[in-house]
This record gives C-alpha cells, sequence and structure tokens, in this order.
C-alpha cells in the first residue's frame, strides 16, 4: 500500500501538471455547452461569438433565478377542492340559546331582580360599577335556577338514524337527557344537542333529507321571560364538537315559523409556516384537543385571570374562582374590552384540519294564517302519521285554547326546526404547495439546461475541480519535501562512483 502511493506521488510529481494544464483537462471533458469553443484553440472571432452567447445565457439565468427565488420566498399555494360521496355521515352539535331566557317568577325571588332594575341583564348591559355585590359563585346559581330549563322549553324532539335493513322502524324519540348545558359569553344559559361528551354518543345517518334528521319544537314561553332583547327566537350554533360554542353568536330562529336547516360538510386542510395559512398545534392546558377557538378561549381566560384573579362565568376551570359582579364590572369587562384576538391569534395558530358545517335555511308558517289555524283533528292525524305514543305538545295546547289563542301562542312561543343533511358528500378543501423547494429546484434546473446546456452535476463539476485544484497543488508541496531526498541520494553516489573512477584512470 505504502509502496503504491510512493509510486502515485512520484508520478505526480514528475507529471508536475500546471494549473492552466489542469484547467485545460476539465474544459474538454466539461459538460457545460461551449465552454470548451471559449476556452479552446481555436479563431478568435468564434471565441467570442460563443462567449457572448454563454453571457446572454447566463443574465437569463440570473434573471428568471431571482424571480424564481422571489416566488418561492411568498410560499405560494393552491386549494385542490374534490367531493367524496360517503356511506354515512355524522350530525353537528348544535348549540341552542333562548334570546330571553330569564324567569320573570324566579328572577323576582333572588338577587337579580337587583341587577334587573339597574338594566344589568344580560350581564353586561350596563357597564357602571354596581354599588352592591354578590360573589361569583351566587351569581352563577342564581342565572341557572333563573333561565328556562330544557325540561320546559323542549316541546318535541326527534332524530332518526336511518336503518335501512329495517326502514318500518318509527323514529327515535329524544329528551332534555340528551342535552348538555353550558354559559354562554353573555351569561345565558344554554344546550348543546349531539355534544359528543361522556354518556352522548354521536349521531349518524346514512340517508338524507328532511324525514332523516333532527326535529325539535321548543316553547319560548315569552309570557313568563323578562324582554331582555327586543326580539324573540333562538339562537343556534352548529358547530363541530372540538369547537366551543361559548364565544359564537349564531343565527336565530323565529317563533311561529317551521325552519328547515339543510347543512352540507366540508373538511378543510391548511398548510403549516411558512405559508400565508399558518396554521399549526399546541398543547392546552385545559382542553385535551387543540382548536384555535380552545385556545383562543384559554388565552382569554388566563389573560383576564392574571389581571382579576377570577374568571368568567363561561371560562373553563383555571384553578380560579368566578368573578363577584363588582369584579365583573370593575375589571373583567374591561379586561375583555382590552384583548385583542386579532393579536393572541398568532399565539393560537389556525386548526391544520377543520370539519365546517355551511347550512342553507328557509322558513314556512308553522300553522295556517289566523284565524283560521290548524285544526284539532289535523293535530291528531299529524300526530297518528308521526307514530308517536304521546300527544303532540300542540295537541295538547289546542285542547285549552280557541284556534285563534293557538295560532296567536304560535306565532309568540313556537318555534319549530328541522336539521338535515342535503346529501351524502363531504366538500374537501386541501391547500397544496405549489411552488416547494423541489419545484423551485426543478424549475431553475430546467432554465440552466435550457440557456446553458449544465445541470447540477455541471456545478458539481466546478466543485470538483477546484478541490482537485486545491488537492493537487498541497501533494506537490507535500512531496517536494521527501522526494527530492531519494533522488538526491542517488546523484550523489553517482558522483562519488565517477570521481572513483577518474581517480582510478589517473
Amino acid at each position: 500500500m505504502r509502496v503504491n502511493l510512493k509510486a502515485r506521488m512520484r508520478k505526480i510529481v514528475q507529471e508536475r501538471l500546471t494549473v492552466k494544464q489542469i484547467f485545460k483537462r476539465y474544459v474538454e471533458s466539461s459538460t457545460l455547452h461551449g465552454f470548451c469553443y471559449v476556452c479552446g484553440d481555436t479563431f478568435l472571432v468564434r471565441r467570442v461569438l460563443w462567449a457572448l452567447l454563454m453571457i446572454l445565457g447566463a443574465i437569463y439565468f440570473i434573471i428568471k433565478l431571482r424571480y424564481g427565488i422571489e416566488e418561492y420566498l411568498n410560499y405560494p399555494f393552491s386549494t385542490l377542492s374534490t367531493v367524496d360521496y360517503v356511506h354515512e355521515l355524522f350530525f353537528p352539535a348544535m348549540s341552542l340559546c333562548a334570546t330571553n331566557s330569564y324567569l320573570a317568577s324566579m328572577v323576582s325571588k333572588n338577587q337579580l331582580k337587583l341587577l334587573y332594575d339597574e338594566g344589568r341583564l344580560p350581564l353586561d348591559n350596563n357597564q357602571t360599577n354596581p354599588s352592591y355585590n354578590m360573589s361569583g359563585n351566587e351569581l352563577v346559581k342564581a342565572i341557572q335556577e333563573s333561565s328556562l330549563s330544557i325540561e320546559s322549553m323542549l316541546a318535541f324532539c326527534d332524530w332518526i338514524q336511518q336503518d335501512t335493513n329495517n326502514p318500518d322502524i318509527p323514529p327515535n324519540p329524544c329528551g332534555p337527557q340528551n342535552f348538555t348545558t353550558y354559559l354562554n359569553y353573555k351569561g345565558e344559559q344554554c344546550y348543546t344537542l349531539n355534544s359528543g361528551l361522556e354518556g352522548h354518543k354521536l349521531l349518524k345517518v346514512d340517508t338524507v333529507g328532511l324525514t332523516y334528521g333532527y326535529e325539535l319544537i321548543f316553547d319560548l314561553q315569552t309570557n313568563k321571560v323578562i324582554k331582555n332583547n327586543q326580539f324573540s327566537g333562538m339562537r343556534v350554533v352548529i358547530h363541530n364538537q372540538d369547537v366551543p360554542p361559548q364565544l359564537a353568536d349564531g343565527f336565530i330562529i323565529p317563533p311561529g315559523f317551521k325552519t328547515f336547516v339543510k347543512m352540507g360538510t366540508v373538511q378543510s386542510k391548511s398548510l403549516p409556516p411558512p405559508y400565508s395559512t399558518e396554521c399549526g398545534t399546541k398543547k392546552l392546558k385545559y382542553y385535551n384537543t387543540y382548536s384555535q377557538r380552545f385556545c383562543l378561549l384559554e388565552t382569554l381566560t388566563d389573560f383576564t385571570g392574571k389581571l382579576c384573579g377570577c374568571r368568567d362565568v363561561f371560562m373553563p376551570e383555571n384553578g380560579l374562582p368566578f368573578c363577584s359582579l363588582k369584579e365583573l364590572y370593575s375589571c373583567m369587562y374591561p379586561a375583555k374590552e382590552s384583548f385583542s384576538e386579532f393579536t393572541m391569534r398568532k399565539e393560537c395558530p389556525a386548526d391544520c384540519e377543520e370539519r365546517t358545517y355551511p347550512y342553507e335555511l328557509s322558513e314556512a308558517r308553522f300553522i295556517h294564517n289566523p284565524p283560521i289555524g290548524l285544526s284539532i283533528q289535523g293535530l291528531a292525524n299529524l300526530q297518528h302519521k308521526k307514530h308517536l305514543e304521546e300527544e303532540l305538545y300542540l295537541s295538547k295546547l289546542a285542547q285549552s285554547m280557541t284556534s285563534e289563542e293557538l295560532d296567536a301562542y304560535v306565532e309568540d312561543n313556537i318555534v319549530s326546526v328541522i336539521f338535515f343533511f342535503g346529501d351524502t358528500r363531504i366538500d374537501y378543501n386541501e391547500q397544496e404547495a405549489t411552488n416547494d423547494f423541489f419545484q423551485f429546484l426543478g424549475n431553475m434546473g430546467g432554465e440552466f439546461g435550457l440557456m446553458l446546456g449544465a445541470s447540477l452535476l455541471t456545478f458539481v463539476e466546478f466543485v470538483d475541480l477546484f478541490i482537485f485544484l486545491i488537492y493537487h497543488q498541497m501533494l506537490r508541496l507535500h512531496t517536494l519535501k521527501k522526494v527530492p531526498d531519494i533522488f538526491g541520494r542517488k546523484r550523489s553516489r553517482i558522483n562519488e562512483y565517477i570521481k572513483k573512477r577518474e581517480k582510478t584512470r589517473v
């Protein structure tokens, strides 16, 4: 091994290649088109023409490279939309809040009467500090006791899980036990159907249309509640189970009409940074799953908790007590006003995957216009068609009212709504990068090859040439220190031999 290395070193030293000679060898074998004509031994005019062509090609490539880098750093993307027809669809969660939910009879018996007398219902109506106080727990208890309960509001509930093997199976009745309770940001008690929480299995259908969905009837009892708002109805929020409804307003369905809510399903997938959507995820303290809405609610809770040392009635459990009445008005409400959701979105990235439920609303009169109304016999026929074991709620009302009274009561109090899917399909919207690194590399490689007939390996050849020149020069310097000694000793022995022969001749 050492012998071969020495022999190779001697050969390199003996060749004594110059930089020019090494460069000439590279030119003769270079894959850069036209380079051999510029640096080779040929006519001057020909060399100049080839040099001009290469310079123009290089200028064009540099311009394209600049625009290519700018486009790449803009991180463009496109959205691919596809449709997938599925065997079954899961229903979303449906949260419902009565626009006027405080019972006058209950408010008059507890501390909320003082709030009502000062115009503080809902809680954030009056921003002046109250002259009295109550603890946070007392406030929450008073709200819960004074609010319309789901048991008193829910007149009818029906959901259908279509069984294609047994099409004659009647609807599946549901009741208050199918709802979960929460307080919204206005301090109103609301209810969620199909929340997906423990004990509430997600419901699904494999057939679409009006007859295969949720049908709900509510009695708003407007003659018993305090008119906090100038309008009456039921506020509805349709959302995925991973999205909190506390901060959402949703839409309002009015009494006196049968409202049809036709829903669809959209699954969206976004791109993480550095793309402009900047989706992402992070571990949350108060929730097991991440969503931007959960994150914003958690951030708001921590932000106001540090300033006020308490939490609002709609905020998650974080170890802090509910704010007292004075703490709400002196600290919590001003703190929420100063909270910038836009700024906090930087700490709460958008969901990379999100399922939404777009909807279309249509309405029809729930019963015929007064004074005709819907007859008791008509209600009985409806009851028979629905295969219900108990009497319909309106049938009970009709037994104690005239037709005109029933029509008036329905117009003011009865909210009827059907939630259903229009089609067994999911619309997928997926963002895709249109110019990632490999696409950028391919585009620039195409321009490089088009104008100069080169490739990435051509660049590697230049690097190889540079490394070889350094290696060759260092090798020459290294061998010149040792190899001359070998030849020097040999020449000295020859000179001694010549001198000896000359002496013998003499």
